[in-house]
Formats: C-alpha cells, sequence, structure tokens
C-alpha cells in the first residue's frame, strides 16, 4: 500500500542460462485502479548498470488472484557488456495513494543451459 512505482527486489547472481519467474498478485474487488505489476529479472554489468532483460507486466484484475510469469535466455554478455549480476522484482507502478496490491509465492528458476 501507497507504493508509487517500486518493490521489493533482491541481488542475484545471474550465470548465463535459461531462467523463468512467476508470482502471483491479487487487488481488493472494490479497487478498479489501472495500476500494473510487472514482474523483472534484470541483468547488471559490473558498474551495476541495468541491462535489456526479461519481463512481463499485468494490469491486476480487481478481486482474483493472477499468475505473472516471465522467462527467457540470459547470456554471458548484452549489448556487448558482461553480465555481472541481476535483479529479481516485482515493479509495481501507477496505483493511487490508498489503493493496495499483493504480491504472494514469487520463484526464480534457473532452467537450464541455453542452447548454442
Amino acid at each position: 500500500e501507497g507504493v508509487r512505482r517500486g518493490g521489493p527486489h533482491q541481488s542475484i547472481r545471474l550465470e548465463p542460462g535459461r531462467y523463468a519467474a512467476v508470482c502471483f498478485v491479487y487487488v481488493p474487488a472494490e479497487q478498479t485502479s489501472s495500476g500494473t505489476v510487472e514482474l523483472a529479472i534484470t541483468p547488471r554489468d559490473a558498474a551495476n548498470s541495468n541491462l535489456p532483460g526479461l519481463s512481463t507486466k499485468v494490469v491486476p484484475q480487481p478481486g482474483r488472484w493472477m499468475a505473472v510469469a516471465t522467462g527467457g535466455d540470459i547470456r554471458a554478455q548484452i549489448n556487448g557488456k558482461d553480465v555481472a549480476g541481476g535483479l529479481f522484482l516485482p515493479i509495481v507502478d501507477g496505483f493511487k495513494p490508498g489503493e493496495k496490491v499483493f504480491i504472494d509465492d514469487i520463484a526464480l528458476f534457473r532452467l537450464g543451459d541455453i542452447e548454442k
């Protein structure tokens, strides 16, 4: 409640490979916001600058839990920069003061190596 834009994040080690992430989001039935929740896996370079990553954005439907999932390949280099780590986070955006959004059962999975 009360988050204009942002959310909890965790710094993670990102080795090259195939990744998937999932979480569940809920807004109360009486809430008619057009706010969004984005689930993101964001690679970062050695200077902690964000590199293009993986994400999915949804507008939660009032009164029901929704699954949000994203996935794909993370390479050792992105745009000519070495991937040194990353962030895993849900990003809440566009909710009005006093509106609520619930995020639960968030998980990140490394599915395996990238096919060459």
